[in-house]
Formats: structure tokens, C-alpha cells, sequence
């Protein structure tokens, strides 16, 4: 059999048309798109962004430096909470160290010294409480000092109370504590009674009694008060231990004359200063008045209605304008001329002066001791405050330690 030859066919014009569009289709499909941006989409887009970025630029400095505050605020409380958590704890095991003491040694506006059962089988540990400044840096610290062995009288020692060498632990509770000053203190002391001591200065009066006042009495002749005064507010007539405590009844106006409260328990005199605590800081012991204008380091006085000890704190007016000074000796009551450090300044006749240190007979009386911190993280940060109040659990003295 004859095979055939078999020759290709000719493409003709169409044909070749054809295969050369779906070869440029394959051809198309498989390679990238070589499309773009044109210049004026290109600029159009670096104008929106810079307009977005100069929008957001002044947000985040204040964003970090918020999210910084912040920051430091939470350890700032970090610091405040663990302070008054071991305040708390030694305030609560306070105890007297034998029979004729006291549980607290020494008591004032910013540092304190007692002693604590915390278990110890040589006897009562003692604690000391301050407020310490290097410089214009204040921090807060706690020391402890243990009792010596056989030394205090319920280990069997015949002595009348426990000696103590050096101290054993130190704790650095708050770097940088803002308050601490004589206007702004740490520590306040509750005392049997109700009364108060150590603490902040007084602030102004509310106002004063512009005539007596008998027992029993529920109206109070003023002078002008310096401000409104709410229903249920706490008066306080007068100042220190026979100051008393009454309550507003009705409304009163800042330029009202006589104010409505609960019965008078004693009489009140003419001039008696009158506070009312939430509109100013009340007197937390008896403080006394310059009676001529002092300077240098001589400060007179009317007459002491309370001892001021040596190295007392002694604060001279209240508010933002007290200055603080120091007690040169011991001065009775009844006092009217103390040598202090030096004055800043002259100091006008009227002026108060308060002692911030509880005297002898209130270490006796105190029952709870209330606690005001202030502190920042770093020097000249944002100060966070936090306060607390502990009373003694079991101040009486035991004969058993644990």
C-alpha cells in the first residue's frame, strides 16, 4: 500500500490574527501588571499623610506623658500601701514594757517611739517611726530595736523596764515623701476622750462667740462666719482638753450671726473660738497666742495652757504662712516667755502657737494613731496621698511575751 505524503496547510490571514491575540492573552496573564501611580496621585498622598502626621504629633508627647504620671502614681501607691501596712501592724501590737509605762515613748507630728509585741522572747520590741530629710529630700523609715536579753520584768529582770542596744532592722518605706512639714504632718494621735494630738496646726476659726454661751444652750451668738455651714457639720468651741463638740442643727450662712447646734454640755465664754472641721483644720491641743511681738529666738506668749518639752515642735501661725521652730527647754504651764531657734521674721501679737508634740499625760491617753502620706515616685513628680488610721489591740502590759 502507498502511503501519502500529508503537507501542511497554509495559515491564512485570519487564522494567523488569531493565534497571535491568544498568544499576547497568555502572555498578558502570566506576566506582573506594569500599571503605577501617576504624580499627582503620588503627591495627593504624601499631602494626606503629612496632614494626618501633623495632627497626631502634639497627641503624643501628652500621651507618654500621661501614660508616665500614670506610671508613677501606681508606684507611688505601691509604696503608700505597703507603709501603712506595717504602721498598721506595730500600732496594732503596741504594749506597754512593764507596769509603769507607757506604750508610747515619745509622740508628734512626724515621728513616733513605742514599743510593740511582735513575739520576741527577750520582750517587747522598739519602734521608731520618722519622718527623715536630707537636703529638701524627705523619706519615711521604720526602725526596730529588739529589748536586750533578761532585761525587761516579765523575763524575770528586776528592773522596772526593758533596755535596748542598737537597732536591728531599718526599713526605707517611701523614697520621696512631699508631705511631712509642720503644716502638712504624718502622724496624728487619738486619745481617750475623743481629744487629739501631735498632727496638723489649727486652721483660722470658723468664727467666734460674740457673747457666753450657758450649759444646755442650742444657739450660738457668732461673729460673722467665714463661711456657710451645713446641717450635721462638727463645731468644735474652743480649743485642747476643755474644748467640746456639738452639732449643726440648721443651715447657717456665711453672713449669719448665729449658728443652730445640739446642747452646749458646758459653757462656752465670749471669744471663744469657734471651728467648724469641714471648713478648716481644728486645734488638736491647746496652743497659745503671741502676746508681743517676738523675734530672733524669743518667742512670748500668753500663758501656756499645756508643758512644752525640750526640742518640742513648736508651730508659729497656721495655714500656708506657720513656721516652724523649736522648743529651747522644758516650760511649765503657765509660761510666757520660751527661747526657741530662730524665727523667720517678726511675729505679730494674736498669733497662734501650737505645740505639735503630745505631752507626757497624752502618751498616756493614746488609743489610735491616724496616718497621712503623701509621696511621688521621683522628686518633682505628681505626689499621691493615702491615709489610714490603726488602734492598739492590747496596750496593757502583760506579763508574757508571744
Amino acid at each position: 500500500m502507498k502511503r501519502l505524503a500529508m503537507e501542511p496547510r497554509p495559515m491564512g490571514p485570519r487564522a494567523m490574527r488569531l493565534m497571535v491575540a491568544k498568544l499576547r492573552d497568555a502572555r498578558s496573564a502570566t506576566e506582573p501588571d506594569q500599571g503605577g501611580y501617576t504624580l499627582v496621585e503620588t503627591l495627593l498622598t504624601v499631602l494626606v499623610v503629612s496632614i494626618v502626621l501633623a495632627a497626631a504629633f502634639p497627641v503624643l508627647p501628652v500621651f507618654f506623658r500621661v501614660s508616665n504620671i500614670v506610671q508613677n502614681t501606681y508606684q507611688s501607691v505601691d509604696q503608700l500601701v505597703l507603709a501603712s501596712e506595717v504602721v498598721t501592724r506595730y500600732v496594732h501590737e503596741a504594749v506597754s514594757p512593764s507596769s509603769s509605762t507607757n506604750p508610747f515613748l515619745t509622740a508628734n507630728a512626724n515621728n513616733v517611739t513605742f514599743y510593740a509585741n511582735t513575739g520576741k522572747a527577750t520582750g517587747p520590741e522598739k519602734v521608731i517611726m520618722q519622718v527623715a530629710t536630707a537636703g529638701s529630700v524627705r523619706t519615711f523609715q521604720v526602725n526596730l530595736y529588739v529589748a536586750n536579753a533578761n532585761s525587761c520584768p516579765m523575763t524575770g529582770s528586776s528592773g522596772t523596764t526593758c533596755t535596748y542596744g542598737a537597732s536591728t532592722q531599718s526599713f526605707l518605706l517611701i523614697n520621696f515623701l512631699t508631705n511631712g512639714t509642720a503644716g502638712s504632718p504624718v502622724f496624728t494621735y487619738f486619745l481617750q476622750g475623743g481629744e487629739v494630738c501631735g498632727g496638723p496646726p489649727p486652721g483660722s476659726a470658723t468664727t467666734t462667740m460674740s457673747s457666753a454661751a450657758v450649759t444646755g444652750a442650742t444657739t450660738l451668738q457668732v461673729a460673722q462666719p467665714h463661711g456657710a455651714i451645713s446641717v450635721g457639720d462638727t463645731i468644735f468651741i474652743g480649743s485642747g482638753p476643755n474644748a467640746q463638740t456639738v452639732t449643726a442643727t440648721a443651715a447657717s450662712a456665711s453672713n449669719a450671726t448665729s449658728i443652730t447646734v445640739s446642747a452646749l454640755t458646758a459653757a462656752a465664754a465670749n471669744g471663744s473660738a469657734i471651728y467648724d472641721s469641714s471648713l478648716t483644720t481644728v486645734p488638736n491641743s491647746s496652743p497659745t497666742t503671741v502676746s508681743t511681738t517676738s523675734s530672733g529666738t524669743t518667742l512670748k506668749v500668753n500663758a501656756l495652757k499645756s508643758a512644752v518639752a525640750t526640742g518640742d515642735t513648736i508651730v508659729v501661725g497656721t495655714g500656708s504662712t506657720a513656721q516652724t521652730v523649736t522648743a529651747g527647754a522644758n516650760y511649765s504651764v503657765g509660761t510666757t516667755t520660751m527661747t526657741v531657734s530662730s524665727l523667720s521674721g517678726s511675729v505679730t501679737p494674736g498669733t497662734s502657737v501650737y505645740d505639735s508634740t503630745c505631752s507626757a499625760t497624752q502618751l498616756g491617753q493614746i488609743v489610735g494613731v491616724a496616718l497621712n502620706l503623701q509621696a511621688t515616685k521621683n522628686p518633682g513628680g505628681q505626689p499621691t496621698g493615702y491615709q489610714s488610721l490603726a488602734y492598739l489591740f492590747s496596750p496593757e502590759y502583760n506579763v508574757s511575751v508571744g
